[in-house]
């Protein structure tokens, strides 16, 4: 009988996925805070990283014992909330958000912003920097940043496929 190593690739993938939704829950919290209070959509990132770190440490626990299984399913679930994420992020509109961050790649680099930055001058206003009464405009979601979870799903998913990497 062949004696099971302590830590593999495998084992370090899930662990490194593990760092980066403990990661991602420590800057979601700081990111959602402003709306935490008015959309519960957006507990779903921070509670599920959460969930993962406690699910994880535990099936790399139990790995030979069911826990690499666990651990798959969990990982495919991080697929999902991704972009359920993605789907919240562009308020139902995911092609939209895809087009206007494909736009960013058309536009030209300004310079003189990053000078002004430089010499603490104040950035001439932009028209859509206010709404009309003054008010300043809600910042926009970054419509693609929850596929992060689902690129951390399919590492986790790989590394949780088969036994051992040879």
């Amino acid at each position: 009988m062949q004696k099971a190593t302590l830590w593999t690739l495998n084992k370090l993938i899930v662990l490194l996925a593990l760092g980066a939704f403990f990661m991602l829950m420590m800057e979601l919290r700081f990111e959602h805070m402003d709306v935490l209070g008015d959309h519960w959509q957006a507990w779903v990132p921070i509670v599920f990283s959460g969930v993962m770190i406690v699910v994880g440490i535990w099936g790399l626990y139990f790995w030979e014992r069911g826990g690499r299984k666990v651990l798959f399913w969990a990982f495919a679930v991080s697929i999902i909330v991704g972009l359920l994420g993605v789907w919240f992020h562009d308020k139902g509109k995911p092609w939209e958000s895809v087009t206007v961050v494909a736009q960013a790649w058309q536009t030209p680099i300004v310079k003189h912003r990053r000078r002004q930055k430089e010499t603490n001058q104040p950035a001439p206003a932009r028209p859509d920097d206010a709404k009309e009464g003054g008010k300043k405009e809600e910042k926009p979601n970054p419509p693609l940043a929850p596929l992060s979870f689902s690129g951390m799903g399919l590492l986790g998913m790989l590394a949780c496929w088969k036994k051992e990497i040879p």
